[in-house]
């Protein structure tokens, strides 16, 4: 048994469910989708982990397995939902540019912008300096 850190173990366990659910997942859409696979057992975490070439204990593969199967279930039931005619998106609403057209328009005159300001030197904002001098 390998002893890791809880931080270490934990994006370890990350990486495993990530990785194992990534390939679940792809194997599940493409043998027959909108279908739901059959549960995922210890046995095949370990086998994904393995060709993931990711080391997990006795301990971790308990742990991860039925992490895994809700997860898998989880998408199951996401992918029953009645979605025919329906095109696959991004974003809940239309994308569309809220920003005006980038035209010169007149602005203020250094005169104008400095007139409200408590201290100007040299047509700039005075400041109180707030770092010393090396």
């Amino acid at each position: 048994m390998h002893l890791h850190s809880n931080d270490e173990r934990a994006g370890r366990e990350w990486t495993v469910t990530a990785t194992v659910t990534a390939l679940l997942l792809t194997a599940c859409r493409d043998a027959a989708p909108k279908m739901a696979c059959m549960p995922i057992t210890r046995d095949e975490v370990a086998y994904l982990a393995r060709l993931s070439r990711i080391a997990l204990s006795d301990a971790e593969l308990d742990h991860l397995a039925p992490q895994l199967d809700q997860i898998i279930t989880a998408v199951a039931q996401v992918q029953e939902v009645a979605a025919d005619g329906i095109p696959p998106t991004s974003h809940a609403t239309g994308l569309t540019n809220v920003f005006r057209d980038d035209e010169p328009r007149p602005c203020l005159t250094p005169e104008a912008a400095l007139s409200q300001a408590p201290a100007v030197e040299q047509q700039r904002f005075k400041v109180p300096r707030i770092l010393g001098e090396d």
